[in-house]
């Protein structure tokens, strides 16, 4: 993964960026607040990045699978300082 992460960097600093500026925490309240406009949570995450995340939609978005990737790595990261 390494090496397509560096193949693609800054593309993976953005998206580190997004996701430190808009945490889960962030989300969450943005879901709490406008339910009817925001939807479901991981709709809002996949609105931050302008993509499905789920496993099904990878093949329709290029790089889909290293944003999973990295919003997941995040994820753990916020999760087990």
């Amino acid at each position: 993964m390494t090496e397509l992460y560096n193949e693609h960097k800054d593309y993976v600093l953005y998206l580190y960026r997004k996701r430190y500026m808009f945490s889960d925490e962030y989300l969450q309240m943005i879901c709490d607040t406008f339910p009817e406009m925001a939807g479901r949570f991981d709709e809002l995450k996949g609105l931050l990045y302008l993509m499905d995340l789920d496993k099904e939609q990878w093949g329709r978005r290029p790089l889909a699978k290293l944003t999973h990737d990295i919003d997941l790595q995040i994820t753990e990261e916020r999760n087990n300082p």
